[in-house]
């Protein structure tokens, strides 16, 4: 009887740590972008914003962090106002012709792993 309670109590311990470590190691995730991906948006500033479910780590300034927007082109457009900020990742672009846009995002998780992703959406108009 007290070997089979010694057994149980092992593998309860042992299951309790593995599923413990799993939530531990679990990564950010990307709750919504905006805009939306595969949304149209005028041309013009665009405000872009990923949120995520958990904070994302702060750092001196923003290191780790980067949002590159490019063209159909392929051309990169002008970033301003990158800030990491809570559960989010924003940034400001300008967007002055119509087209299909890629936003491609680098970011660092809450548990210090990296943490990357793109989206595209479309822009209607000139600005």
């Amino acid at each position: 009887m007290r070997r089979t309670a010694s057994l149980i109590a092992a593998i309860l311990l042992t299951s309790a740590n593995l599923f413990g470590a799993s939530a531990a190691f679990a990564h950010d995730e990307v709750v919504s972008v905006s805009p939306e991906a595969g949304s149209t948006v005028e041309a013009g500033i665009i405000d872009l914003n990923i949120t995520f479910n958990e904070e994302v780590l702060t750092t001196n300034g923003t290191d780790g962090f980067e949002i590159v927007v490019t063209n159909e082109k392929g051309e990169k457009q002008d970033i301003g106002c990158l800030s990491p900020m809570g559960t989010s990742l924003s940034a400001r672009t300008i967007a002055g012709e119509a087209g299909e846009y890629t936003v491609d995002w680098h970011s660092v998780s809450n548990d210090g792993h990296p943490a990357e992703g793109s989206y595209k959406f479309n822009v209607s108009g000139r600005a």
